[in-house]
C-alpha cells in the first residue's frame, strides 16, 4: 500500500466517523454531518450518501452539501443527455440548487467550512425567506391595493405577499395536514412526492391534493429529483401571518 492510498484511507474512515457529530458555532448556528457507505453508483460513483448542513434561526438550513437526489441542469449536453449524473449538489437559502463535484472527502469537507466562514462573517445578515401574510376583510385589502397605485400609500417589503379575508381560508391553507407537510421540508430533502408522502403517513394522491395548493400559494416548488421525479421544496423560510389594518389607515 502506497502513502497515498493510506491517505485515502484515513480520510474515508474519517469522514465516515463525522456520521451524526455536530458543531455549534457563534450565533445560534450550528452544523451537522450525516454520512454512510452505500453501494457505487453512476449517482454516487464514490460510495457515499452524505449531508452537510448549516442551520441558523429556528432551526432553518442555511447551507446544504448533499447528495439526497440530482438537481436540474440548466441546460447544455448535460441536460440532454440520457445518462444518469452524480447526485452531489449545494443548496444555499434563497437559490436554486447548484451541482457540485465531488473528488474527495477532504475537498468536500474544505469547500463546506469555506461556506461556512463566509456566512458567519456576514451573520444574522444571511437572507431569509419572509413570506408575508395578511388577514383582512375584502373592502380593506381592495382599497390598500388602490391606494398604493394611486400612490398614496408606499409599498413595504413586509407587505403581505398573500392575503385571506378570514381565519377560516387561511387555516384551509395552513392545515395541520399540511403544515406537517412543511415541516417534512424544512427539515429534509426528498427526491419525489412519493417520498414526501411515505414521510408523512399519506397516501400519495392525498399528499398531491396537499401539494398543488401549497403550490398554488407559492409556498413550494418543484425541483428535479431522482429519475426526472420532481421533488417539492419550500420557498420560504417562515411564514409571518398578521391581521390588517395596523397603523397604516386605508381610508
Amino acid at each position: 500500500m502506497s502513502a497515498g492510498d493510506s491517505d485515502r484511507d484515513v480520510g474515508r474512515e474519517y469522514f465516515l466517523s463525522l456520521d451524526r457529530q455536530w458543531i455549534r458555532y457563534e450565533k445560534d448556528f450550528w452544523a451537522t454531518f450525516r454520512v454512510r457507505v452505500v453501494d457505487v453508483s453512476p449517482e454516487r460513483p464514490h460510495g457515499f450518501e452524505y449531508s452537510l448542513s448549516l442551520h441558523g434561526e429556528k432551526d432553518d438550513r442555511v447551507l446544504g452539501y448533499n447528495n439526497a437526489h440530482g438537481v436540474d441542469v440548466a441546460s447544455g449536453p448535460a441536460r440532454r443527455s440520457k445518462r444518469p449524473t452524480p447526485f452531489d449538489h449545494i443548496n444555499r437559502r434563497g437559490r436554486k440548487a447548484v451541482p457540485y463535484v465531488f473528488t474527495t472527502p477532504y475537498k468536500l469537507l474544505e469547500d463546506f467550512f469555506a461556506d461556512v466562514d463566509e456566512i458567519l462573517k456576514r451573520g444574522r445578515a444571511v437572507t431569509r425567506r419572509i413570506l408575508h401574510i395578511g388577514v383582512a376583510s375584502k373592502t380593506y385589502i381592495h382599497k390598500r391595493m388602490l391606494a398604493i397605485a394611486k400612490g398614496e400609500l408606499r409599498q413595504l417589503p413586509s407587505d403581505p405577499r398573500v392575503w385571506f379575508t378570514s381565519f377560516e381560508a387561511l387555516a384551509r391553507v395552513f392545515s395541520k395536514q399540511n403544515m406537517m407537510l412543511i415541516e417534512i421540508l424544512r427539515e429534509k430533502d426528498l427526491d419525489s412526492i412519493t417520498a414526501l408522502a411515505d414521510a408523512a403517513g399519506r397516501e400519495k394522491t392525498n399528499v398531491v391534493r396537499s401539494l398543488k395548493v401549497l403550490e398554488e400559494f407559492e409556498i413550494i416548488e418543484y425541483q428535479e429529483g431522482a429519475g426526472g421525479r420532481r421533488a417539492p421544496r419550500l420557498k420560504y423560510d417562515d411564514f409571518q401571518p398578521r391581521v390588517y389594518p395596523r397603523g397604516r389607515s386605508v381610508h
